[in-house]
């Protein structure tokens, strides 16, 4: 299996464009569920993963948070928008195994 290499750089740079991209869906999920936080709190995890560079247990639970959103809404937009704050928490995640699965948590969050 192809590998690539993948720094610590590289997972900051992702985290950081995954949050801008999710933040620009966020509204569609908020507006069918006003008070459910967890795909933004998910968000705010990738953002103190690109400040401060630590992947943490607390960022795996925010994304399965937003993952559980996704499932709790009834409305395709906004759980794609929940989806997209799971995937983009999970980004620095991500392994250096070139596989359709690892391309997901790139790209999940566009």
């Amino acid at each position: 299996m192809d590998e690539v290499a993948i720094s610590d750089e590289d997972r900051r740079l992702l985290g950081r464009w995954a949050a801008d991209c999710v933040e620009r869906a966020l509204p569609l999920f908020e507006a069918r569920a006003p008070g459910d936080t967890r795909p933004r709190e998910a968000i705010e995890g990738i953002r103190t993963f690109v400040r401060e560079g630590k992947r943490t247990g607390r960022l795996r639970s925010l994304a399965w948070a937003a993952h559980a959103a996704a499932r709790a809404v009834d409305d395709p937009a906004a759980a794609a928008a929940a989806r997209a704050a799971c995937y983009a928490a999970a980004s620095p995640y991500i392994h250096p195994l070139a596989t359709p699965h690892q391309s997901k948590h790139a790209l999940g969050p566009a």
